[in-house]
């Protein structure tokens, strides 16, 4: 072809494709609007054709960026719509209701309740008010409507009666409640940041004001006094008064009186076995000695009774010793009733029940790792013998959720330590008196610490890392477990 004709047919192509782009575009301002994908490009999604192609107006932007079939534009720099204003515009006057608000994002609002003889959904409409009979929704539309995946829910149902359903249960590893949603899918396990002191050895409470407290232990300069105050609401942590004396091996509970209570453990060097207790008072940021307990002992546990008096149980050089603390008169008991099985690295907490659980630890001996499970009820003396652990562990860290398992996270075994068991966490059901496994731990750790937080989850802190070296490192990791409800 002649070099004038490729010119000549070149001007040919261009102008059929400008013709080509101008009758697409006078075809869709005809129709005024762009009939692409799920949702069409209308001045009430705030949205117009520009050039033929779909834009979002002045002050909109577009609702998912990535998804090239969502047409809908929704404000920039967006201001949440009120509840009142949310439940107007999705014409939704009673119930429940679970929608996208104004910002594109997800919110569950109680619209309101009904007068007169209107129920909600009473004109067959779901959160709306009318006459007549309302038909219930099915369970799976209950469930969706709320916006839950599993476990037990109890609301309102689309025509304003109670209801209770189970809306399923979790797979592939996650639990329900497990991102921190109730009865949503979710991992089990998520993490904080860092406390600033590496240790083992130490004690962990959440107190009265929010804070998370980690408390003494054994840091890479030896025992330590350092408390360190983890603030969710800030999410960092900081030094607070240290404790007067030094020590690892310790208890810590939160008393009744607000008051966080370090119990026992081993002194700095020469100082050996502690009966040393001291109480903390955060609002003071002060530490106050009070009564020593009658027996020196370290690697001990306690627990806060609901009559507020406190447990000191087992420990090294007191090993089947139970005393106890009546704060009211700052004075210590001996028990009579010792524990069944003498140990020490053990865990002890109060099940939802009020009586008090004894689990695992060591005897001291070489294979010494024990699976024993002790129970007592304050209100009476003795203690019972409950099922072993599946597996016997020291050095391992518990607490009580709030759906009544007994949780005991990590530990060493007979070996020392392995990693299966150091990751290892089993939930103890005391009505049943059964044991269930639980999602492992990620960070494979032993004579660590854990506390229950108000939120529910079990927060696990410090330890030695378990790898199969001579020196095992001191950590300052944070691992959050969310038990599913």
């Amino acid at each position: 072809m002649a070099a004038g004709q490729e010119v000549g047919m070149e001007v040919v192509m261009n102008r059929i494709s400008y013709l080509t782009v101008l009758f697409g575009s006078l075809m869709l301002l005809a129709c005024g609007e762009a009939d692409v994908g799920t949702e069409k490009c209308t001045a009430a999604n705030h949205c117009h054709l520009q050039d033929g192609i779909p834009a979002c107006d002045d002050g909109y932007t577009w609702e998912d960026p990535d998804d090239n079939d969502n047409l809908r534009c929704v404000p920039a720099n967006c201001e949440p719509e009120a509840d009142n204003l949310f439940c107007s515009r999705m014409g939704k006057d009673c119930g429940v209701f679970v929608a996208t608000d104004n910002c594109g994002d997800s919110r569950t609002v109680n619209c309101g309740t009904c007068t007169g003889d209107e129920t909600c959904g009473g004109g067959g409409v779901s959160n709306v008010c009318g006459i007549g009979p309302c038909t219930p929704e099915t369970n799976t539309q209950f469930c969706d409507r709320l916006g839950a995946e599993c476990g037990n829910l109890t609301a309102d149902d689309n025509c304003g009666d109670s209801r209770t359903v189970n809306c399923g249960s979790c797979g592939g590893g996650e639990t329900c409640g497990g991102g921190g949603v109730d009865n949503v899918c979710g991992e089990p396990w998520s993490t904080l940041p860092d406390m600033p002191t590496a240790r083992s050895g130490l004690a962990a409470v959440w107190g009265a004001d929010g804070r998370l407290y980690a408390i003494g232990g054994y840091a890479d300069a030896g025992r330590t006094d350092v408390v360190e105050a983890y603030d969710p609401s800030v999410g960092g942590w900081t030094n607070v008064a240290p404790m007067p004396t030094a020590r690892s091996g310790l208890a810590a509970v939160l008393g009744q009186d607000d008051r966080i209570y370090a119990i026992a453990g081993s002194g700095a060097a020469g100082a050996g076995l502690l009966g040393t207790v001291e109480a903390y008072s955060p609002g003071a940021d002060a530490w106050e000695t009070v009564a020593s307990l009658n027996w020196e002992r370290s690697y001990t546990a306690a627990v806060v009774a609901d009559d507020g008096r406190i447990y000191v149980m087992g420990g090294m050089g007191a090993e089947d010793s139970v005393e106890v603390y009546d704060p009211s008169g700052n004075q210590w008991s001996v028990e009579s009733a010792t524990l069944t099985t003498p140990r020490h690295e053990h865990v002890a907490t109060l099940g939802l029940d009020g009586r008090i659980y004894v689990i695992g630890g060591s005897d001291g001996s070489a294979f010494g790792a024990l699976a024993a499970t002790e129970m007592l009820n304050p209100t009476s003396a003795g203690w019972f013998t409950r099922s072993d652990m599946p597996t016997a562990r020291w050095g391992a860290a518990a607490a009580t959720a709030s759906n009544g398992c007994i949780y005991v996270i990590g530990g060493a075994d007979n070996d020392g330590a392995t990693e299966g068991e150091s990751t290892r966490n089993e939930c103890f059901e005391y009505e049943s008196n059964t044991w269930t496994a639980a999602p492992s731990m990620p960070t494979a750790r032993y004579l660590h610490a854990a506390a229950l937080g108000p939120d529910g989850s079990i927060y696990v802190l410090g330890g030695l890392l378990d790898i199969l070296e001579y020196e095992r490192p001191k950590i300052a990791t944070v691992e959050v477990f969310r038990p599913s409800f």
